[in-house]
């Protein structure tokens, strides 16, 4: 068998086992409040196979505050979902993201609206890869998407593969204390995927048959500045992180996670008193 169509063959039998898992649709969304303080909800829908059971019900992505979790059935989907407030970005503690906001300009005086820059990173599935980071460069600034080497066979095989994931996206969504004054677009491989921008909210929609045709490994950055107000915790603080877990998060978790399993048995076994009793 030729090389290119050996290539081709092995990259599509790879593809199909991903696809064979079924189709996901993946929604980061920040809120962030004059104040400092803010909200962050990550959902995701997925084929009901995939999320049933205990590990199936956990999206692990929000550590700290410990989130609240919740699985909606949507037929044959499934749709897990985890929500948390905060009061400085600072306590957010995340997995696969990381999230910065910058004061990047102080007004006139401090009378009229600031200028701040927002981060958000997007690990990619093969874990935390900064060499592996699209960081703002030249490629950005300018919007004009970096060439990428191109083989035949495993370009032809993408693009069959890209067909069985239309219609789902990861979504990024950033509503933000003031007025969006600029959003970069986010480079995938050789193509663009454009923000939209509506006062104080720019979001952005990846299709996976993009990221699967482009064959992307990168972690994504998304990017914004707006000009508004918002508090950092320090009083000369001017940039704030969110921060990736520590053992002491962990274990934060396990006990919300102990006490939430708990809630849910005592429910359990009242629910089945209260049906022995009427049936009595």
């Amino acid at each position: 068998m030729p090389r290119s169509r050996k290539a081709f063959f092995t990259y599509l039998l790879l593809g199909l086992a991903v696809l064979a898992a079924g189709c996901f649709d993946y929604n980061l969304e920040l809120t962030l409040e004059p104040g400092g303080n803010g909200l962050m909800r990550v959902t995701l829908d997925v084929p009901s196979r995939l999320g049933a059971g205990e590990t199936g019900r956990r999206l692990d992505t929000i550590v700290y505050p410990p989130p609240d979790r919740q699985l909606e059935s949507l037929g044959r989907r499934v749709r897990l979902s985890e929500v948390t407030r905060f009061q400085w970005l600072d306590v957010l503690a995340l997995r696969r993201v990381k999230i910065s906001v910058k004061r990047i300009s102080g007004g006139i005086f401090g009378l009229t609206d600031r200028t701040y820059q927002v981060s958000l990173r997007l690990n990619s599935w093969e874990g935390d890869l900064p060499d592996r980071d699209v960081l703002p460069g030249t490629e950005l600034e300018t919007k004009a998407p970096k060439p990428q080497p191109r083989d035949p066979a495993q370009e032809r095989a993408r693009q069959l593969l890209a067909g069985g994931l239309g219609g789902h996206h990861i979504s990024v969504t950033l509503n933000l204390p003031g007025r969006v004054i600029r959003a970069w677009p986010l480079v995938v491989g050789s193509e663009q995927v454009k923000p939209r921008i509506q006062g104080g909210r720019v979001s952005w929609r990846v299709p996976l048959s993009t990221l699967m045709a482009q064959n992307l490994r990168h972690n994504l950055v998304f990017r914004c500045r707006f000009k508004g107000r918002l508090a950092f915790r320090g009083p000369y603080q001017t940039e704030a992180f969110s921060r990736y877990p520590t053992k002491r998060d962990d274990q934060e978790e396990a006990r919300a996670e102990k006490a939430r399993r708990e809630a849910e048995a005592a429910a359990r076994r009242a629910a089945q008193e209260a049906g022995a009793e009427s049936g009595e």
